[in-house]
């Protein structure tokens, strides 16, 4: 379950909680995976938006896609209901012992935490070019966040000011 945690949660750039919460159909209590629709829903109608909000109708990645679809193989229930993120059948309430002992053994900073990955999918984002506004929507962050904390990343930040009219007038 640790493999297909750590790529939801980079490819969404959701929070843990989110991501944990998954399910394989709509429902009252959390966030659901639509693979027909190719959606992920991190929080559900009746759920009401926090500060920390949730994206709602996100497209699911195409590379994260095909490892969705192979997990429901082996985890939604023939009626359809199920948690996407589980081990013997039951939800995992907590990933940090074992996302703890992955950090270790792969030899990364200690201080790596689930969050991380949230970080590292937002500036890979704003990394690879994309515009700022697609980026907030997508990662349901507000503009003013995305530019605060990861717009230094993009490629052509400030690059506006190097052909400025720097004479006084």
């Amino acid at each position: 379950y640790l493999p297909l945690f750590i790529l939801i949660t980079y490819y969404s750039a959701q929070r843990r909680t989110s991501v944990l919460r998954l399910q394989w159909q709509r429902n009252l209590m959390s966030g659901y995976v639509d693979l027909d629709g190719q959606r992920l829903y991190a929080i559900s109608n009746a759920e009401m938006q926090s500060r920390k909000r949730r994206v709602y109708g996100q497209p699911i990645a195409d590379r994260l896609l095909p490892l969705l679809r192979y997990a429901a193989k082996r985890t939604q229930r023939k009626d359809g209901s199920g948690y996407v993120i589980e081990f013997g059948g039951q939800p995992i309430k907590s990933i940090k012992k074992s996302f703890r002992g992955a950090v270790k053994r792969a030899g990364l900073d200690k201080d790596t935490t689930p969050h991380t990955l949230l970080h590292s999918a937002i500036t890979h984002l704003m990394l690879s070019g994309a515009d700022i506004y697609d980026v907030a929507n997508y990662v349901s962050k507000s503009v003013e966040v995305i530019q605060r904390v990861y717009a230094h990343h993009s490629p052509g930040h400030l690059e506006h000011l190097a052909s400025l009219d720097r004479r006084a007038r």
